[in-house]
């Protein structure tokens, strides 16, 4: 079988430059053209080109262009599958990059809010027992506990939530 740019070295790099979905469509329009037209005319100018050799120069024709064909979904193919390759890689690293940060976040939040509000919460649960508080006071610390538990409250739910994030597979 002969390759596409050594029959014809000016037609391939044009298909390869273009190779997409359309170019089996687009050879298939030139051979019948040049089949339908050209044979003709050629056999017009000149007598030795008789019913035999037009269909032996169809057969070339139609064995041409079917490599061009083929070669070019051959190419198509391959270029899809690189492209699906680099895509799931890309998905790969992205869903890295997502469990990092999930963890990151995770690793912050526990940091950052709910550690420091451990010992803030046990100093207002002693303050709460102290007998010696005025009205206001302990209306003030029950005010601070109600609040801080809250915060509590809301920054489990919120590690929870984050917990039951997936990151898909």
């Amino acid at each position: 079988m002969h390759n596409c740019s050594t029959i014809c070295p000016s037609f391939a790099p044009n298909w390869r430059l273009s190779s997409n979905s359309s170019m089996p469509r687009a050879s298939c329009l030139i051979r019948r053209h040049f089949i339908d037209t050209w044979l003709p005319a050629f056999a017009a100018t000149d007598a030795r080109f008789d019913f035999e050799a037009q269909n032996g120069a169809r057969r070339v024709v139609e064995r041409f262009f079917d490599n061009v064909v083929i070669e070019a979904t051959v190419q198509f193919v391959e270029e899809n599958h690189q492209t699906v390759r680099e895509m799931k890689a890309r998905l790969r690293a992205t869903r890295k990059v997502s469990a990092a940060a999930k963890a990151e976040l995770v690793e912050l939040i526990s940091d950052r809010l709910r550690e420091p509000l451990a010992p803030l919460l046990f100093a207002v649960e002693v303050l709460l027992l102290e007998e010696s508080l005025s009205a206001p006071g302990l209306e003030a610390i029950q005010v601070l506990h109600r609040n801080a538990k809250q915060e509590d409250q809301e920054i489990g739910d919120l590690l929870k939530l984050i917990g039951e994030m997936q990151i898909s597979k």
